[in-house]
């Protein structure tokens, strides 16, 4: 069951949020908008469905979220690519906020790195 979708992030702008539950099994994908090809999931397995949705009800709420939609420009799209860039780098440095410490990432974390250098070298400069 999807408990919340398409939540746009303050803390990664122009990434979004969906997370899922399905029994005591938990899986939050995060996404960049304008690019289908990055999704980065996490989940955790927890003891019973209730503490699986008791440990997503602060999660939730202290999630800060954008009241709208983002407008799309080339300034929008910069600040997009930086915050998928700064998602990589969280992702490899475990520092992506999540319930807990114990959900785990759902890919690989040296290709990730990979990917990182590849994105950064293809990506215009920020400034």
């Amino acid at each position: 069951m999807r408990i919340e979708t398409n939540i746009y992030l303050e803390s990664y702008f122009g990434m979004m949020r969906d997370i899922f539950i399905k029994g005591n099994q938990v899986t939050i994908t995060f996404y960049a908008i304008l690019n289908d090809d990055l999704n980065f999931s996490f989940k955790r397995t927890y003891a019973s469905d209730t503490e699986a949705r008791n440990g997503l009800i602060d999660y939730i709420a202290k999630t800060k979220a954008l009241k709208t939609g983002l407008p799309y420009n080339s300034e929008t799209k910069k600040r997009i690519n930086q915050s998928i860039e700064r998602f990589m780098g969280d992702i490899i440095r475990k520092e992506v906020e999540l319930p807990d410490t114990q959900y785990e990432y759902q890919g690989d974390t040296e290709y990730l790195q990979t990917l990182l250098k590849q994105y950064t070298q293809y990506l215009p400069p920020f400034n």
